[in-house]
């Protein structure tokens, strides 16, 4: 069924009214438990409240295209890249949120969290186990990518999750840095130049600009705005 959309005011992305009654819609048991397993915010990001202004380097047509699975079954990979606050943790949930509402698994894990899961499966001997999790996972999220040091072994598994998942499954990374900064910032060459030849180059890049949303949040807390828009920052 194909989806309508439409400009609201605020510059918000919208959909159909058909789309929009399915928000509202209690989620089957099995979205629910895709929803569970993705480990998203409380708040529960979704596509329809992610703010678009060409002030923040976000249009209507770039979002369009996670409105289906084509870019899943695709594999294709993005990466959302900004200063802290602009909201790219929120729009990698609302993009996975839709995932899982198409009925492909998520996960979201953060970058430094990633590594406590590898070393502790690794300490109790479920290493494969656990890597042959992630990588059955349609979308894997990677929230702060690059945002913690790591040891080398670690990134040796890094790099086997992103490369069995390429132009297999799809990855989504969220970064504070450029990547033109990605290749300084991994301490081993060799590894610096196969993370981003697989990752940096084949991607969706989605560069989020402008003021910290939670700033423009608590800026407009005491006028009459629509909270389910305000939420589209975190």
């Amino acid at each position: 069924m194909s989806m309508g959309m439409t400009a609201k005011s605020g510059n918000v992305f919208a959909y159909s009214s058909w789309y929009k009654r399915d928000l509202c819609l209690p989620l089957l048991a099995p979205v629910v438990i895709l929803f569970d397993v993705a480990d998203f915010k409380p708040e529960r990001a979704c596509l329809e409240n992610v703010l678009v202004s060409p002030m923040r380097g976000l249009d209507k047509l770039t979002l369009a295209r996670f409105t289906t699975d084509a870019w899943i079954t695709q594999a294709t990979n993005v990466v959302l890249t900004g200063a802290t606050g602009v909201g790219k943790t929120y729009l990698a949930e609302a993009i996975g949120a839709q995932a899982c509402r198409g009925g492909h698994t998520v996960r979201k894990i953060r970058y430094k969290h990633l590594f406590e899961e590898i070393n502790a499966a690794r300490g109790t001997g479920c290493l494969l186990k656990y890597l042959r999790k992630i990588q059955q996972t349609s979308v894997l999220i990677l929230d702060d990518f690059l945002m913690a040091t790591v040891p080398i072994d670690d990134l040796t598994n890094l790099l086997e999750i992103i490369e069995e998942r390429h132009q297999v499954a799809s990855l989504i990374v969220t970064t504070q840095y450029p990547i033109a900064e990605w290749h300084r910032l991994i301490p081993d060459p060799t590894l610096a130049d196969a993370i981003c030849d697989r990752l940096a180059h084949t991607s969706v890049h989605i560069r989020l600009q402008g003021d910290s949303m939670r700033k423009r949040r608590a800026s407009t807390e005491t006028t009459e705005v629509d909270p389910a828009k305000e939420q589209a920052g975190n």
